[in-house]
Order: structure tokens, then sequence, then C-alpha cells
């Protein structure tokens, strides 16, 4: 029934086109709620092409994420190709009108589940270039790809890429959890003393978080015992 009545604000032209927008939206999303994820597919191939279509008006965000959601939705049906094709459908269109990080972001999880690690890597090469330095979608990019290059061996491009996100973020426990994997892969690059400095200066930081507790794991150190104040002891 619902269903139904959306279809009537989508072809009555009574309706403005925000309120065709919306049933459009509504439409696609309500086969994602009753779980006919291929009948899901389906719409949101049919939504997307509307919202770029010649006489629709659709800001470029809006196209961004019918198409974005359109791939996403393919890739969860393991429709890789159809996947693929919705994402160059999409840069095609944005190309210059928005940036292009969460495309490449997902042709690059697209390459590792298919184990072509040297094309996910490109695709977040091109993801990081589209991205801002403040951008919360920036650290993602930049994480897949230092966890990448740690899964390929390459340990000292791995090192650059965790630095960078250390650096850059603003995040505590992001902070202390980027030290944590920069003092790993130093250590696989062969650069044990830095690594130990970098562990020892992240206990400094965290000495009682799980980062900074697996920190001494990693020197081999026991973690000292809490030193209770005996003026605030005195009662217990």
């Amino acid at each position: 029934k619902g269903r139904d009545l959306l279809k009537k604000i989508m072809s009555d032209k009574e309706f403005s086109f925000e309120e065709k927008y919306q049933a459009h939206r509504a439409f696609r999303n309500s086969y994602k709620t009753e779980q006919r994820k291929d009948q899901y597919v389906i719409e949101a191939e049919t939504f997307a092409k509307w919202t770029s279509s010649n006489k629709n008006k659709q800001t470029p965000q809006r196209i961004h994420e019918a198409y974005l959601t359109w791939a996403r939705a393919a890739w969860t049906q393991s429709k890789i190709i159809e996947g693929k094709q919705a994402l160059d459908r999409a840069e095609k269109l944005l190309r210059g009108k928005v940036l292009l990080e969460e495309i490449y972001f997902v042709r690059a999880k697209m390459a590792e589940e298919s184990k072509d690690l040297d094309l996910a890597l490109k695709m977040l090469d091109r993801g990081e270039k589209e991205t801002r330095v403040s951008s919360a979608f920036r650290s993602r990019i930049l994480f897949s790809k230092a966890w990448i290059l740690r899964k390929q061996g390459k340990y000292t491009e791995a090192v650059d890429a965790f630095s960078k996100l250390k650096t850059e973020t603003q995040d505590p426990f992001d902070k202390n959890k980027y030290s944590f994997w920069l003092a790993k892969s130093l250590k696989q690059a062969d650069q044990s003393v830095v690594a130990e400095k970098e562990l020892q200066e992240l206990i400094q930081l965290d000495p009682l978080g799980y980062y900074g507790l697996i920190a001494y794991r990693e020197l081999n150190t026991d973690i000292p015992a809490l030193q209770l104040d005996a003026t605030k002891s005195a009662g217990w």
C-alpha cells in the first residue's frame, strides 16, 4: 500500500519536484526494509538513473548518493561488474563537481576483496588526492592504504602512511592507534630503536588505555602497579 501511494506521488503532476524526489527515494528504500535485496538493486539503479536524467535538476550531491547506493547494493549482492559500472558512470557524471573520495574508496575495497591489492592501492592513492586534510573520510582512506601496504610487506611505505595519519588526526584514541601500528611497522621495517621509542612515548601518553597497555606487551615490559595515595586511602 505504501508503494502504491509513493507511485501516485511520483507520477502525479500536482506534487512538487522535491516531493517526487523523496517519493522515488522512499520507494527504493522500501525494498531494503523488506529485505528484497535483488529488487533493491534494481530500484537503486532506476533511482540513480532518474536522478541523473536530463529532465531532472538534481544536485551533484544527490546524484553522488544515488550512484554510490546503487554500487554498494550491487556489490553486496555479488554483482561486482554492475557495481563497477555504477561507479564508472558516477565518476563521469560528477568529475569536477564533487569530491570523488568515496567512489575511489569503494573501488579500492572491491579490489581488495578480489585480492587485487595493487589496484586497491591505486584507487586509494586517487582517493587521497580527492580528500581534504580536514576530511574525516581521509583517515579511512589512509588507514586502508597503510593496512594494505602491511599486507604486502611494504613496511617502509606503511610507516609513511601511519606517520601521516598520526600527524593529521585530532582524535586522541585514533592517534594512539596509529602510533601503535606505526611502531609495529617500524619494527618490521628493521627500525627497532625508533619503534621502541614510539612505544615508550605511547605508554607515557596512554598508560592505562588499550594501546598503551598492549605497548607494554610489545616491549616485553611489566605493567607497573598502581601507586595509591596514602592520604586518600586512610579510610578504606
